[in-house]
């Protein structure tokens, strides 16, 4: 079947994610993105940094970067244009202060649930 298209709409993202080698996100009847899986698991990351005093965060937060979360001396948040030099030039822009800033890959779910969350937050707002 070499050249074939076989369209699976499924949420079970787990199962997806180990046969599929281009995925598609529709919101709304809109079509938000069609990639290889490999590009948007390069350009999905978990990222935490650590700082030296709970973190203040930024008014105006960085093109990319969603779903902050505060804990302690801890930012989480998600970057959905991660290239690891611009990432931590700007981690280190808008907090100073870092001690530590760590990145993890995301799986399929975790990505597409980042974005229905941010779709979400921006209807609302």
């Amino acid at each position: 079947m070499r050249g074939a298209t076989l369209l699976i709409s499924s949420h079970d993202l787990g199962e997806i994610e180990n046969f599929a080698s281009h995925v598609a996100y529709l919101d709304e009847g809109h079509l938000r993105f069609n990639e290889e899986m490999s590009v948007l698991s390069d350009r999905f990351r978990q990222v935490e940094v650590t700082l030296e005093a709970p973190p203040v965060l930024p008014g105006a937060w960085p093109e990319g970067w969603m779903k902050p979360e505060t804990a302690s001396a801890v930012v989480r948040f998600i970057d959905s244009h991660f290239d690891r030099e611009w990432t931590e030039a700007e981690v280190n822009r808008v907090f100073p202060s870092a001690r530590n800033v760590e990145f993890h890959a995301m799986s399929l779910r975790e990505i597409f649930v980042a974005l229905a969350l941010a779709g979400r937050r921006a209807k609302a707002a």
